[in-house]
């Protein structure tokens, strides 16, 4: 079964454009899933799991981010929550 998870940005979002040393091929691999998408709104987060559902993702998940300041580091906050699947 193909997973996806979207990761909602609640905290630092003005720091999403610059997150070049966070390592998100070793996230996928953590969070057990074969696509991940950074949104910053609700919408997006629609967005994201339609398009997700349209390309072959059979369960889509969702779980609160934050980004630190100094943006090494995205923090995962609470439990995925199964959207799709």
């Amino acid at each position: 079964m193909k997973k996806g998870m979207i990761l909602y940005v609640t905290k630092g979002r003005q720091y999403m454009e610059e997150l070049e040393r966070i390592d998100f091929a070793g996230l996928r691999r953590t969070l057990d899933v074969q696509t991940l998408r950074l949104t910053s709104t609700e919408d997006e987060v629609a967005e994201a799991c339609w398009r997700m559902v349209a390309t072959g993702i059979q369960q889509v998940s969702c779980i609160g981010a934050s980004v630190l300041p100094d943006q090494s580091k995205l923090e995962l906050r609470g439990y995925p929550i199964r959207l799709v699947g």
